[in-house]
């Protein structure tokens, strides 16, 4: 399964709290970079917490791995070209 994370689609708060909860800073992230486990995490808990302002990163953990394809059309960005962006990984999961 592949996951693309699109850093533009995160707002500057949820960088910096990606950042501090996976200890890698997003804005360093390269095409073809590998998500650890943390770093999936921790793009959940972002994504779910749009929804769920309580949502915690302990709540994240909870999501199981069948639930994460319906999250990539919200983590994926949009975009429409050929050339990937060089602010969003991909990752093979």
């Amino acid at each position: 399964m592949a996951f693309v994370f699109d850093i533009n689609e995160l707002d500057l708060g949820e960088l910096e709290d990606f950042a501090e909860a996976t200890g890698i800073d997003p804005m360093q992230l390269q095409d073809g970079w590998q998500p650890t486990l943390k770093a999936v995490r921790a793009f959940v808990w972002l994504v779910k917490r749009r929804e769920d302002p309580a949502l915690t990163l302990e709540d994240a953990r909870r999501v199981k791995v069948s639930e994460l394809a319906s999250l990539v059309p919200t983590m994926a960005g949009a975009g429409g070209g050929s050339e990937p962006s060089p602010s969003s990984a991909t990752s093979s999961a």
